[in-house]
């Protein structure tokens, strides 16, 4: 895979909260701008009520995923958030990320 290569997904549970991010080696500043981003989305109301939707693209690391709903929206920032804490408890008591 070349620098210039990037991985687009659409988002669903099992992809950001499995090993996809640690596996393209998506660092943690990275995730927590994501959260930031789609919170304040969330915040903002960003989602229209009638359903125009629009779709979000978070890019992390060589990653990039593809984010249709407000209900995704908030799962998407519950599944990184999950990420984040598994990482911190592996560095604190000494396990692999």
């Amino acid at each position: 895979m070349t620098n210039h290569e990037r991985i687009n997904v659409s988002y669903s549970h099992s992809l950001v909260s499995g090993s996809l991010l640690d596996e393209h080696h998506v660092n943690d500043s990275e995730i927590e701008e994501a959260v930031d981003k789609l919170s304040g989305l969330i915040l903002a109301n960003h989602f229209d009520p009638f359903g125009n939707e629009p779709t979000i693209i978070l890019k992390l690391g060589i990653v990039n995923i593809e984010v249709k709903t407000n209900r995704d929206c908030q799962a998407c920032v519950r599944d990184l958030m999950a990420v984040l804490y598994r990482r911190d408890w592996n560095r604190t008591y000494g396990f692999g990320c």
